[in-house]
Order: C-alpha cells, then structure tokens, then sequence
C-alpha cells in the first residue's frame, strides 16, 4: 500500500468535503487533498489516509466584465473561472476559442487551480505577465476549521485571499474553483536552438544563458534551457528584434553543427504545441530546484561562480533544465502592489 490512501472521496461539491472534514474531526484520520497528484514532494498521497480527489470538479467560463464578489472597488475585467480538477489543456483551448490569453504552466494535466497557482504558479509568460497568484481574483474554498464554504478575494475573506495566493497547495482548505485574470489573444516571438548534448556543450549554453540572462529579462524573454535544447518566448519583441536579441543561441548552434529557427507565433496555444508539446515522466532521479536572484549576474566575477554552482549540480544529471520563469519585469496593474503570500525570492 505504501503512501497510497486506502480511502478515497470522490469529491463533486462543496458538501462532500464538508462531511470529508467533519469524519475526520470524528476519527482523527489524516486528510489527504489530490488534484492531479502532481506533487513533487509527494504531499498529495499518505499512507493511513483519507483523500479527498477534486479531479473531477470541472468546469470553465468566461466573463468579459468578470467582477468578485461584493467587491464594487475593483473594475470589471476580462477572467476565466476554472473548476479545480480542470487542467491547463483544457484551459488553454478554451482561452483559444475565446481569443484570450491564459497565463499557465507548461504541463498540460496539471490543474491550474490547485496546488499551481496556490504555490506561486509559474509560467513561461511569467516574466511579462506575472504569476498565477498575480492574476487569481478570487477563490471558492472549503475550509477545514468550520467546514464552510466561504468566498475569498480583496473584499471578503482577505486574509484567506492573502494565504492562498503563495502558501502552498492544500494548506488552507479545498479550493473548488479559482478566477483568473486573462488578456487578449497576442502574438509571440518563439526561438528554438537543438544541440548535441554532451558536457561541453551544457557549459557553453549555461555561460551564454548567464551573461545575457539580465538583458533577455528585460526585453520580456522566458524559456526553458535543456540537455540538447533552448526554447525561448517573448510576447514584446517583433520577430526581427527577437531573432537580432536570440543571436548569441543562434551563433552557438551553428558553431556544434545544432538547428536554430525563430517564428511569429499567433498565440499562446499555437507556440505551446508546436515548442512544447509533452514532457517526459517517470525518469529516475530526486528534483531540486534554485531562484536565483539577479544580484548573482551583476559582475563577472559573480557570473563565473554562478556558471560553476550550475555545472556542479547539473553536469552528471540524467535530466536538466533551467527555467526562465521568474517574474522580474512584470508591473501589477496600474502599478499596484504585490499582494501576495509567495515568497519576494520569486521578484528578486
């Protein structure tokens, strides 16, 4: 049996997890929230437990004029509400369909309103367009203490509100649904080099990366550094000024004999499929993962102990990758503050 429950809720609303909590106040059993159980630490299994399953909470809407509630002093904005068992696949072609933006992960079964976005939530349009928990509106939760079924956003239940947006996945209730600020469909700039994998080439892309990381953060890049590729994005840049600002990948692939191509994409959803499909499951190893902070990329002094703690830790790894998904260059809306519960490590 291991760290698998031996009892499960099939949860379908609210007031199955209310009797869920009420039976484990009874019984001290341990609870056990799973969403699409894609918890690297493996919180969302235990052994002995009772889990409460929300992949079967579905559901997805639009609103052009979205507005929480009892909450006249923020402006009605565009914003989906999305079900807490509904993946980003799902989310994506609907924002597709409705010609907006989603702002999301790069995993089609993780589920946007679960421990995404309660985590932080990063995204490879983080950099420009900010985190999941810069964009949620508004919660639907049952809570553990009561058993209620309580609304949280800036005007009612703030301090739930604060604690969801950063604390982490299941720590403050059962999320059943999340609204998210969206934007319009827009056009991307996407990059791509592919490479022979071998150490020295992970070297040379890693010191590339590092002495343009400051500059690329800038100018509204994100992306992902593997063994063999670099796939980059960037919603500012027009296409020129995204192939004149991707040459240093672009000279590196063509002095290892690598493939390099830029290309206007029409959306969100067109570059994902295309750049990023799949990822790879069940590879052996233990992940682990560092923010890096922008004072380390500030002298080259700085740079080459950065370059060096990266290869130290990554060079004999079976599978690499470096995100560029932090948020340093995006502003809240009208310059507001960051009201959020996520550690500052992700804006530094």
């Amino acid at each position: 049996q291991g760290n698998v429950s031996k009892y499960y809720v099939d949860v379908q609303e609210p007031l199955d997890v209310t009797a869920a909590f009420e039976f484990a106040r009874n019984t001290g059993v341990r609870i056990v929230i799973k969403n699409t159980g894609h918890d690297y630490q493996g919180r969302s299994s235990a052994p002995d437990s009772l889990t409460l399953s929300t992949r079967n909470v579905q559901g997805i809407a639009y609103s052009p004029t979205f507005q929480p509630d009892d909450c006249a002093s923020i402006s009605p904005q565009p914003a989906m509400t999305i079900g807490s068992g509904t993946v980003f696949g799902q989310a994506y072609e609907f924002a597709e369909a409705h010609d907006i933006t989603f702002v999301g992960g790069t995993d089609r079964t993780v589920a946007p309103a679960g421990g995404w976005v309660q985590g932080g939530g990063h995204s490879l349009l983080s950099n420009t367009l900010g985190l999941g928990v810069d964009r949620v509106l508004q919660y639907r939760v049952v809570v553990p203490s009561t058993g209620e079924y309580l609304t949280a956003n800036a005007c009612q239940n703030t301090d739930l509100f604060y604690a969801l947006r950063g604390g982490g996945g299941g720590t403050f209730g059962v999320v059943m649904e999340a609204s998210f600020r969206v934007e319009q469909r827009m056009r991307m700039s996407a990059a791509k080099i592919t490479f022979t994998p071998s150490a020295d080439n992970w070297k040379k892309v890693i010191e590339i990366g590092i002495k343009n990381g400051v500059k690329w953060s800038e100018e509204g890049w994100s992306g992902v550094i593997g063994a063999g590729l670099v796939t980059f994005v960037n919603p500012r840049l027009s296409l020129d000024e995204a192939t004149e600002s991707f040459k240093p990948y672009a000279d590196f692939a063509a002095s290892v004999n690598g493939t390099y191509a830029t290309e206007d994409s029409p959306s969100w959803l067109s570059f994902y499929d295309k750049f990023l499909g799949t990822n790879p499951v069940g590879l052996p190893g233990a992940p682990a993962s560092r923010l890096i902070p922008k004072s380390h990329f500030t002298t080259e002094e700085k740079q080459s102990a950065l370059q060096a703690a990266i290869l130290e830790g990554t060079t004999t790894a079976h599978f690499k990758q470096v995100l560029i998904s932090c948020p340093s260059s995006y502003v809240p809306p009208n310059n507001g503050p960051f009201e959020t519960s996520v550690t500052e490590a992700w804006r530094d």
